[in-house]
This record gives structure tokens, sequence and C-alpha cells, in this order.
């Protein structure tokens, strides 16, 4: 084990999805290193700077971003992978993906996994620049998603930008679901049911397992919940209950609207046909 990197596998689906329940499952095999979610690309490719996208050239404050990333891991030590000469972004790129194999192979891992739901939006830029990597996308029920992220960002909006409107909130689940189904017929691709995972946990990492060609172990299905601690930041206290056991995942009390708000969001998905 750890002597090259196998595969470089990126979690992606829009937030509230389950991505960090699937993240904890895979980090907790022994052959698989993760992290806290990084959101490298997009402050690497931020949405104000489209010329300088254009260009190729990184945005100014991606070096910053990326030292406090690393101090969160207890990694500071990995910025000196990236150059003082760097200013585009295929220097950013290549550093990142050595600094995550690095910690990989200090794990005496071949494999590594980052999930940061929003990398989602970059999946074109990643599969360009990143050898060797597959995406695994999770989607969930879209009403049970936006009813979520309703909540969550009125209950910490000062970790997500300010509340979302419930438009906002669709909008988002909406376009990252079209962006999934973009990629479904790729072999690079798998997409994920959350309900799957959570009703048929084994079946569906044994699949997942295949995909991502790591033999399936056992372990993770108790070992996940040690596991998130280190992959969840202090100030991200909403992913917690993912510590509790799978089994109580579906009998969770769901977020409620209002029976006007909850027929806005079904008017809006009724024109998706979601593949089940």
């Amino acid at each position: 084990m750890g002597a090259t990197i196998k595969s470089r596998i990126f979690l992606v689906g829009c937030p509230r999805s389950g991505t960090t329940l699937l993240q904890s499952l895979l980090a907790a095999h022994s052959d698989i290193q993760s992290f806290p979610e990084t959101h490298f690309f997009s402050h690497l490719y931020p949405a104000t700077q489209s010329k300088r996208r254009k260009l190729g050239l990184a945005a100014p404050a991606v070096k910053e971003h990326l030292k406090k990333t690393l101090q969160t891991m207890g990694k500071s030590d990995l910025i000196q992978l990236v150059s003082p000469a760097s200013f585009f972004c295929f220097q950013y790129i290549n550093a990142y993906i050595k600094i995550l194999d690095q910690i990989t192979l200090q794990s005496k891992k071949s494999f590594w996994l980052e999930k940061t739901p929003k990398h989602l939006h970059y999946v074109n830029q990643i599969e360009s620049a990143v050898p060797n990597c597959k995406f695994l996308h999770i989607v969930r029920d879209g009403v049970d998603v936006i009813k979520s992220l309703y909540a969550v960002t009125r209950q910490f909006p000062q970790s997500w930008d300010g509340p979302w409107t419930l438009e906002k909130c669709t909008d988002r689940w909406i376009n990252d679901y079209r962006l999934t189904m973009r990629c479904a017929t790729s072999d690079r691709h798998l997409i994920v049911h959350y309900q799957n995972l959570v009703e048929d946990t084994v079946l569906a990492l044994e699949k997942i397992f295949e995909f991502i060609e790591v033999p399936f172990e056992v372990g993770v299905l108790e070992d996940y919940r040690k596991v998130c601690s280190s992959l969840i930041l202090t100030e991200e206290v909403w992913k917690n209950q993912v510590q509790s056991n799978i089994e109580n995942i579906p009998k969770r009390k769901a977020y409620t609207l209002s029976k006007e708000e909850e027929d806005y969001v079904v008017r809006r998905l009724k024109s998706l046909t979601l593949d089940n």
C-alpha cells in the first residue's frame, strides 16, 4: 500500500444531500485518505473574475485560502509546494494535487477523496487537469434537500453568506441536479442515490467501491462515525448528525415548509424527471 496514488476521487453534489455521510463511510476505508472540504476550485476560479479566468490566471487570494486550508489540516508546511512564481491556474492545480498526494502517501494510502459539494461546478476543469480522477455524485430527493437548505441557512447564516430564499435553495438544487445528469453517461462518474445509501448501505457501498476499484471493507460501517469528526470543521456544527447511526437517518424529523412554500417547490421540480 501507499507507494503511488492509484486514483483521485471527487465527491460532489448539492449541499445537504448526504455528501458528508458518504465521505465518512469511504474515508473509514484503510486505503482511502480524505480531508475537510477544501473549496479550492471555487477560490481558484471566482465567478466575479471572469477576465482572469479566460486568461488562465489564478485568483490573487487563492494562495492565502490554500494556506488557511492547510493550517486547518495541520499541514501548514506543505504550502512550500506552491511556487512563489505561481500565477496561472495550472500551477496552483499542480501544487494542489501534489499536496493531497503527499498527505495521502504520508498516511501510507493509495487513494484520496476530496469532498467539496460545489466542485460539481468545476467538473470540466478538474477532469482536464487532474490525472486518474473519478467523480461520485450524490443525489437526494429535491424537496428534502431544499427544505434542509432553507432551514440550515437560517439557523447558521454566518456560514452560508446569509439566509437563502426559498427560490435560491430551489434554483441551487435544480442547477446541481442538471449538472450531475450531464455526467451520467461518463465512465468516470457514478451517481449515488441518497435513499439507496441509507436503506441498503452495504449494497450501495459495494457498487461504489467497485466503481473506484477499492476492495470493500465491512469495517467502514462501524468506523465512519470516528472518522467523520476529523472531516468536520468546528464551525460546521450542522454536520454533526452524521455521527448518528445510519439506520436512524430516515427516521429523523423532516424540515417543514408552509403549504404554500411546499407547493411552490413541487411546482418548480415537476418539470424534472428524476432518475430513480
